[in-house]
């Protein structure tokens, strides 16, 4: 796959077969990120638990055999399923070890027509979470001021990421000059979510 062909691609299997060593964390958060996006068809207490405790997993907040206790828990919850799709994005992205296939559940849970647009949505988020293999950035330590920390932990926290240009304008004031950070922060098109590479790196998450 070239440069090109990663910016353009709206099949999001083909991006994660690139990116085949990804770590779980950051599958765990495009899982997450996916499930989000169909929030109104996930109904059931125990499915938003789920997804809940799945996050917080993602950030260790939370042990893995809660995790497991909430993954039974929808598991026992299939037969009350109003939405089977939706109930299987949460099921896979509660495992214990998260899978690719969370992204063609939720899909399928939205009208046959609107497919192809949320598979591309899909792509963007993986482009949001994982950042271009082709352009890796090392953040410098200069950079991670406590006004930059303090603006990319607030939309961690609230999920709001409106405040990113913000954060570029942080970023550039200690002297990042870094296109790809800079131009993702303030691209006004762009998707961000909770595992945003920026967001990450100024957080020191992996």
């Amino acid at each position: 796959m070239t440069e090109e062909e990663w910016l353009k691609c709206t099949t999001p299997v083909s991006l994660l077969e690139f990116i085949s060593a990804a770590n779980q964390r950051k599958l765990r958060a495009f899982a997450i990120a996916c499930c989000r996006r169909i929030a109104p068809f996930i109904d059931d207490p125990r499915m938003i638990a789920a997804l809940d405790a799945a996050e917080q997993f993602v950030d260790g907040a939370t042990s893995s055999d809660l995790l497991t206790e909430h993954h039974r828990a929808v598991s026992d919850s299939y037969s009350d399923a109003q939405y089977e799709q939706a109930w299987a994005a949460i099921w896979c992205a509660s495992r214990a070890e998260v899978g690719w296939n969370v992204s063609s559940h939720a899909v399928q849970v939205l009208e046959f027509e609107k497919w192809g647009s949320e598979y591309s949505a899909h792509c963007d988020l993986i482009r949001d979470i994982f950042g271009s293999p082709f352009c890796p950035v090392t953040f410098s330590p200069e950079w991670l001021t406590t006004t930059a920390t303090a603006i990319a932990a607030q939309m961690y926290q609230s999920r709001d990421f409106s405040a990113m240009p913000i954060l570029a304008d942080a970023l550039q004031d200690t002297g990042c000059d870094n296109p790809d950070v800079l131009n993702h922060c303030r691209d006004a098109g762009a998707t961000h979510v909770r595992g945003c590479w920026v967001v990450d790196m100024v957080l020191g998450k992996s």
